[in-house]
């Protein structure tokens, strides 16, 4: 932060104290007064990607003129479900909620990148389920939303499992899987 007065000559020996707008954001104030040539040094980190706007007071007096800094999310890390899978659902059947799932970067930023194939799997549950329609790309906000996706498999408890690549995957919370609708009549007792 350069600190000048109002004919833009340098004031050295000034106390700056910084502010930023918006989250995550760890601001290093700087470690002293401004040197010979007005000038202090501080930084702002940040885990939120977004706008910020960061401010100075000079010796107590605040700067109107700010800064504009556009922080952006890394590359994807992980994927997190943003619409979880029902908990109870009927084998072969289509789930009554539709999973949706988003990319994320290591800092928990939501990363906007479409074309990214997303698969559902049986992550936990009885042995030999399996899923239908288990695929989905993303959208140009990051996010791949399942359509029909079915499990079918025995009665019981499962998770399920989204991945894509080298990506955290996000592993759902537990669905209760019931028998699936009648699909044939058996006769126990023969007609005389």
């Amino acid at each position: 932060v350069p600190a000048r007065d109002q004919c833009s000559n340098p004031i050295p020996g000034a106390a700056v104290v910084l502010a930023a707008t918006g989250t995550g954001n760890p601001l290093t104030q700087p470690a002293g007064p401004t040197n010979a040539i007005g000038v202090a040094t501080g930084a702002l980190g940040s885990s939120a990607a977004e706008s910020k706007t960061v401010s100075a007071t000079i010796n107590s007096v605040a700067i109107t003129q700010t800064a504009t800094v556009v922080v952006i999310s890394d590359s994807a890390a992980k994927l997190v479900i943003t619409t979880a899978p029902p908990a109870t659902a009927q084998s072969g059947v289509t789930l009554v909620t539709q999973p949706a799932v988003r990319l994320r970067d290591a800092q928990d930023n939501d990363v906007s990148q479409s074309g990214v194939l997303v698969t559902a799997t049986v992550a936990t549950g009885p042995g030999g389920a399996t899923l239908t329609n288990a695929t989905a790309t993303t959208d140009g906000n990051g996010v791949a939303f399942f359509t029909d996706l079915t499990l079918s498999g025995q009665t019981g408890t499962y998770t399920l499992s989204f991945g894509a690549g080298s990506l955290i995957p996000a592993v759902s919370s537990a669905l209760s899987l019931a028998a699936g609708p009648a699909a044939k009549l058996a006769v126990t007792t023969q007609p005389s």
